[in-house]
């Protein structure tokens, strides 16, 4: 009957340290359910930088390609007006030379 008691009685203390275990795995695993979370939004933050760093070196090329476009395009307007120039001042020439003869 001793050893009936005995045996009750550890089993009650088996039980208690069963469900002290029990609740501190519990424990761990949310602990790393919440590590997981973090690692997996690190991971989606350091994603989204990338993704940035990326668009701003797209946008720094863009500016760049910007700057030669409106470069060429002031070079293409100065040759332009030159062009028109010659051309306005070679209409003015051949009415001029077209003007003496009938003048004349």
């Amino acid at each position: 009957m001793l050893q009936l008691s005995e045996s009750a009685e550890q089993l009650g203390v088996e039980k208690s340290q069963k469900s002290v275990l029990q609740e501190k795995v519990r424990d761990l695993e949310n602990e790393l359910e919440a590590e997981r979370e973090v690692r997996e939004d690190d991971e989606g933050t350091r994603q989204k930088m990338e993704k940035n760093e990326d668009a701003r070196v797209e946008l720094d090329n863009l500016r760049a390609q910007y700057r030669e476009m409106e470069k060429k395009q002031r070079k293409f307007d100065q040759q332009l007006a030159e062009e028109r120039g010659k051309t306005a001042k070679a209409v003015a020439e051949r009415d001029q030379l077209a003007q003496e003869p009938a003048d004349s």
